[in-house]
């Protein structure tokens, strides 16, 4: 009696642990995406937030071996 308790329980948990996983469901999906996440269509349309101006422009940094770019660079 003993040994079959010793194996009943383990065997127990773990059949109601998989029920447990087997029981939850996805909620269905949005249609086929391809991959491209876009907002919900009942946003307003005309908000529009612009970046802060900051009067800086942005860097460009040449790639050695490039014109302007740093010759002493040995690239990896």
């Amino acid at each position: 009696m003993r040994n079959s308790l010793r194996l009943t329980v383990p065997v127990a948990l773990v059949l109601a642990t998989a029920a447990g996983a087997f029981a939850q469901s996805r909620p269905p999906g949005p249609g086929q995406s391809g991959g491209v996440i876009r907002p919900p269509s009942d946003v307003d349309s005309g908000i529009h937030v612009a970046p802060p101006a900051t009067g800086d422009k942005m860097p460009i940094v040449p790639a050695p071996g490039s014109p302007g770019g740093d010759p002493t660079v040995k690239p990896k």
